[in-house]
């Protein structure tokens, strides 16, 4: 808190292994800020949502501090070492499923990747 370009009043968002973040409330979105990635990303995730993947968030803009601002992903961030429920067959059927949505077989290019995956998880 109170590094340039955070939200004064935001809350820390906790959890990942590589950005920090601030959570600022007050308008229609949560807002996550962090240092700017390659525009890729951004390219990437408009496509995604685009696509139907509402699962990542979406960048809303660059603030004049040079930090992106992201619409905010409710949920939990599950670091080392895990808790028990992020073990059990419920929490890993949700993160099946969020990776389905993610990458259905129809969005990769023919011939390329692993064979299609059983879908005993990512379906039940």
């Amino acid at each position: 808190m109170g590094e340039k370009g955070d939200a004064p009043n935001g809350e820390p968002l906790v959890g990942g292994t590589v950005n920090a973040g601030r959570s600022s409330g007050g308008v229609p979105w949560s807002t996550a800020r962090r240092r700017v990635p390659r525009p890729a990303l951004h390219t990437r995730l408009r496509a995604l949502r685009h696509h139907g993947f509402e699962g990542g968030p979406l960048p809303v803009r660059l603030t004049s501090d040079g930090r992106e601002q992201l619409t905010f992903v409710p949920g939990e961030v599950v670091l080392p070492p895990f808790p028990s429920w992020a073990l059990t067959e419920p929490a890993l059927a949700s993160v099946g499923k969020l990776l389905r949505r993610l990458c259905p077989d129809r969005l990769r290019p023919r011939g390329t990747g692993p064979p299609p995956l059983g879908r005993r998880l990512a379906d039940s």
